[in-house]
């Protein structure tokens, strides 16, 4: 039970939360919660999350970055007295992904605002533009795929 909720036979209720290190929203549970979970705390695997991008057919530029930039996998640095943090995450790579093949198809400049949109940290998010050119400028030559 929880308060007057009862939970169906064989239900398990899970509660996420994130570190309060990395905002202001988050909390800690209190003592009468913790007191009937088992506390979990899972760590973040870089080579997972690019096997993943494999499955799910991420961007080709953005996997071969994140293989050999694997610490800007997932970054997150709250930003004493300003409103902003310097925030990665996996999931702003997958938007991005998503993204970059839309703007791919339609023959359209990805510019270094539209990558800042998902990756919201100016160095990761300049490393990548830098990237994100030099790769496409060694796949192409006149118009032509090399490398795939």
């Amino acid at each position: 039970n929880i308060g007057n909720h009862v939970l169906p036979e064989g239900w398990v209720l899970i509660l996420c939360s994130n570190p309060t290190r990395y905002n202001k929203s988050s909390r800690t549970f209190d003592t009468a919660i913790m007191d009937r979970v088992r506390k979990m705390e899972i760590t973040f695997d870089g080579n997972e999350f690019i096997e993943y991008a494999k499955e799910k057919e991420f961007s080709p530029v953005i996997i071969e970055y994140l293989q050999q930039y694997k610490e800007d996998i997932q970054v997150c640095i709250p930003q004493k007295g300003t409103e902003e943090a310097v925030i990665v995450t996996t999931r702003g790579w997958e938007n991005l992904s998503h993204c970059l093949i839309g703007y791919e198809k339609l023959k359209q400049n990805v510019s270094f605002e539209l990558i800042y949109q998902f990756i919201k940290s100016k160095e990761v998010a300049e490393r990548f533009f830098r990237f994100y050119h030099i790769f496409y400028s060694f796949l192409f030559v006149k118009n032509q795929l090399i490398f795939h």
